[in-house]
């Protein structure tokens, strides 16, 4: 262990456990798309995925998020990738809104629909 790794564990990250929230907000930004009333058409569906879901628009988010303050990125400096900044947008999304949608039990109920697709 290093001497960062002993004195300072709060300024590491693991970014496969970022990764995998940001799976999770993936989802959650299609679920949003999906499930707003007021996109109705299929056509409409896409046209807000491709235009909202793209890394260069969520690195934007990051950016503004970050010149606003928000303590989700004070610890991130200005040398992150478009890509990073996405991810960590993702991450964050599923943070702030994975318990607005999930149920106590949502797990078992994922793992229904998980059962129906592998059988």
């Amino acid at each position: 262990m290093t001497i960062l790794e002993q004195e300072h564990p709060d300024l590491l990250v693991d970014w496969s456990a970022i990764e995998v929230e940001a799976q999770a907000g993936d989802a959650l930004i299609k679920l949003s798309v999906y499930l707003t009333p007021h996109l109705r058409t299929a056509s409409e569906k896409s046209y807000y995925l491709q235009k909202f879901e793209k890394d260069s628009h969520l690195a934007t988010i990051f950016d503004r998020w970050k010149a606003q303050g928000s303590p989700d990125l004070a610890i991130w400096g200005t040398e992150l990738g478009r890509k990073q900044k996405a991810t960590l947008v993702e991450a964050i999304l599923w943070r702030r809104f994975r318990s607005r949608v999930l149920t106590d039990n949502a797990g078992t109920h994922f793992q229904e629909l998980l059962q129906i697709l592998v059988n």
